[in-house]
């Protein structure tokens, strides 16, 4: 690879270089690691430094001497050359950034500095052009495009999928609001019917039995409600669930809300383990009222944590009626209710115990799992 420069142009580069010797004014510019040109009023290229013949990969400067600059640029380029010549040799400064491959092809970025050369007479006599490699900067900018559109692209995947998910989710809720709205309407319709059979009913016995199955059923219902009011498919706060089965328990039977003491703990358990509770408590609540023979029924009714155990709970109910009659025992217990009591208390990994009431009547306690 050689240097190529006529006389005539080493004087340039001397006038350019304020007069050093021709030797050192060609090894200052050499020394630049960016590609140097001088550039004639014309267009033409009249000088290439070393290393900028290295950059561009021309072996020879005669290749390229003499040449308009611009044509030596791919054509999409070749305008903005153009016009930062045209500013130059009016005397102004350009500095722009295109795309060039080498003289053998490689492709290469490069920030372009177009400035002019003035004569003693300060008149515009050549140009001075300065290219800078910046092919790597460009290329990482490319990547962090791709990455950034790559990413644009993967957020706006992630939103649409997310819009039809709560599309899907909104369709979905309205579905269980109606199914939920028809269960509950079903509910009511067989409590209502039960309701109904047990006044065309005049035997006691059998009107007992109807009103307590839809009591029962008035539990699972209770529990449901809870379930649809507050939007939750796994969890019941306990307090405001059973509150509300008292009450209910207690209108069915003829008693009323003020006859019965309620103390529970704030606590929140899986709705089958509510809907287990609550069966409990129906047939124990239930048996306190029927089994009285006072006009003025008291009744407490408790659910309590057990000290140093976490998730158990002793569900509580006493009365002040007569008690338990002689030689009353669990195991011996015959009624449908104590076997609903029993069997459900079992589900729970519990255990059930009966002893008499301060308040003077029986008093059941199941110490129960709250999982």
């Amino acid at each position: 690879m050689t240097d190529y420069i006529s006389e005539n142009r080493d004087g340039h580069i001397v006038e350019l270089l304020g007069g050093l010797s021709t030797s050192f004014a060609i090894s200052i510019l050499n020394s630049s690691p960016d590609c140097i040109k001088l550039i004639e009023l014309d267009g033409s290229l009249s000088f290439m430094n070393h290393n900028g013949m290295c950059a561009m990969e021309v072996d020879d400067f005669c290749m390229v001497e003499a040449q308009p600059w611009p044509s030596l640029w791919p054509e999409s380029a070749q305008q903005l050359l153009q016009d930062a010549m045209d500013t130059a040799t009016e005397g102004g400064t350009s500095r722009f950034e295109a795309f060039c491959p080498t003289a053998k092809g490689k492709p290469r970025w490069w920030e372009v500095t177009v400035s002019p050369v003035l004569g003693k007479t300060g008149r515009v006599e050549r140009l001075l052009s300065t290219s800078r490699d910046i092919t790597a900067r460009v290329e990482r900018e490319k990547r962090m495009q791709e990455h950034e559109r790559q990413l644009d692209d993967y957020a706006q995947m992630l939103r649409r999928e997310l819009a039809e998910k709560k599309e899907l989710l909104a369709a979905k809720e309205v579905l269980v609001r109606e199914v939920d709205h028809r269960v509950k309407n079903s509910f009511a319709l067989i409590i209502g019917l039960l309701r109904l059979q047990m006044r065309n009913v005049s035997e006691e016995a059998a009107r007992e039995a109807i009103n307590d199955a839809a009591n029962r059923i008035s539990a699972v219902a209770r529990v449901h409600e809870h379930l649809y009011r507050d939007e939750s498919v796994q969890h019941i706060p306990v307090r405001s669930f059973l509150q509300d089965l008292c009450r209910g328990v207690c209108s069915s039977v003829g008693g009323s809300e003020g006859q019965v003491e309620m103390v529970f703990d704030d606590v929140t358990v899986p709705s089958d383990v509510a809907i287990s509770y609550g069966l409990i408590l129906t047939e124990l609540l239930s048996n306190a009222f029927k089994h009285s023979q006072s006009d003025d029924t008291r009744v407490r009714v408790a659910l309590e944590t057990v000290p140093d155990k976490a998730d158990r709970y002793l569900l509580a109910v006493e009365d002040n009626g007569r008690g338990l009659p002689e030689g009353f025992t669990l195991t011996e217990a015959t009624g449908l209710g104590m076997k609903i009591c029993k069997i459900y208390v079992a589900q729970l990994s519990g255990g059930l115990s009966h002893s008499r009431s301060d308040l003077g009547g029986a008093r059941f306690v199941a110490d129960v799992s709250g999982v």
